[in-house]
């Protein structure tokens, strides 16, 4: 399985299809905040995905607290998921169309993508990630 959390319905959509044509059953989360950020982890440990791929820089917020980068919820989201042991042999690809400059980085391995992001480098990227993970499987 494949979880996408992105705010925008039309990136979710173009996501989808690399996704299902490497096989895998598409999940989608289209609300980034500080509100839901625990129902979002408790979905993805639920789920255990093979990949989560995630735009933490919303375009809308519904906590109303603007863009301030690596205080947004969407990147606080990203470091809960990447911490909950559940999902440590889950894949992450974060997309996002300012350059992560303020990302610092985690112990596991991130894929960055630039937003807007070519379906066919983001199927490069994924079935890169499938198959190393399949490789120490």
């Amino acid at each position: 399985a494949a979880l996408i959390i992105d705010d925008e319905a039309r990136a979710r959509e173009v996501l989808r299809a690399p996704l299902r044509e490497l096989g895998l059953e598409v999940h989608g989360v289209t609300e980034l905040s500080r509100a839901r950020a625990a129902e979002t982890v408790s979905r993805a440990r639920a789920l255990r995905p093979r990949l989560i791929i995630i735009d933490p820089l919303a375009s809308r917020f519904t906590d109303g607290e603007g863009v301030r980068c690596c205080a947004d919820p969407g990147w606080e989201l990203l470091a809960a998921l990447l911490d909950e042991p559940d999902l440590s042999s889950t894949s992450f690809v974060v997309l996002t169309a300012l350059a992560p400059t303020c990302y610092k980085g985690h112990a596991r391995s991130v894929a960055l993508l630039k937003k807007p992001v070519e379906p066919s480098a983001l199927f490069d990227v994924v079935l890169d990630r499938v198959r190393a993970d399949s490789a120490h499987a």
